[in-house]
């Protein structure tokens, strides 16, 4: 998968200076609301579980009953068959290379462990997008103002080709009302979420930003879609 990489060391301290500040990063809670439930319909013991750490998302790890052991790590400390259960909660949404997480991911499972996680997905933000986008492009000075997200199809086979089995993808969509283009901005730097690609990034033409505030919104609140995709799967007895 090619993807525009992203730069840690700004990801990170964008979301980070999130956290000391104290936002409500609704994004991230809901899914992992959502992850935990989850585990409450585990068949059997949950054995030995990581969390992994999303970046600037150290924080401490909830609480699991039935686990034998519970451990924040980062993608790049994973060892294989160091875990039961693995909860992956923002993590493919900043790799580099996905696939390679998810390899990596159920390298770390034993057998017949477990995945579970949510990646924001691919059908998040189109009003947002639309906006930035056909603004720049009247402009003549169209650059890339967002990193490349999961859909559900993709992240399915992603799953299957990394040696999971069982693989489930669930799509949760919900929409978000804003009086306007610079409260959604708000809501997304608040939580880290805004861009973060690696080099350069052109500025921002304040015009640029004017019309595309006018074609998010004439003035009336919209709603603004987000997606979120949760998925597991179980790791091969051999791959």
């Amino acid at each position: 998968m090619t993807r525009v990489k992203l730069d840690p060391r700004r990801l990170c301290a964008k979301q980070s200076r999130a956290k000391r500040l104290g936002s409500d990063d609704f994004l991230y809670r809901r899914a992992i609301e959502d992850c935990l439930d989850r585990l409450q319909f585990l068949p059997g013991p949950v054995g030995d579980l990581v969390i992994l750490e999303g970046p600037g998302k150290q924080e401490d790890g909830p609480v699991v009953p039935g686990a034998a052991s519970v451990v924040s790590l980062a993608l790049s400390s994973l060892e294989p068959g160091c875990a039961d259960l693995v909860l992956a909660v923002g993590v493919l949404d900043y790799a580099d290379d996905p696939a390679i997480a998810a390899f990596i991911t159920r390298h770390a499972l034993r057998p017949g462990g477990r995945l579970i996680g949510a990646s924001i997905g691919s059908g998040s933000l189109p009003r947002m997008r639309r906006a930035f986008l056909d603004a720049e492009r009247a402009s003549g000075r169209a650059a890339q103002r967002f990193h490349a997200m999961l859909d559900a199809a993709t992240l399915s086979e992603m799953l299957s080709g990394a040696g999971f089995t069982d693989v489930v993808v669930d799509v949760d969509s919900f929409d978000v009302r804003y009086s306007g283009l610079d409260s959604i901005v708000r809501d997304l730097r608040s939580m880290g979420c805004t861009n973060s690609l690696a080099g350069a990034i052109p500025a921002l033409d304040r015009g640029v930003y004017r019309d595309a505030r006018n074609l998010f919104s004439s003035g009336e609140r919209v709603e603004e879609r987000f997606e979120i995709l949760h998925f597991s799967g179980i790791a091969k007895m051999t791959v």
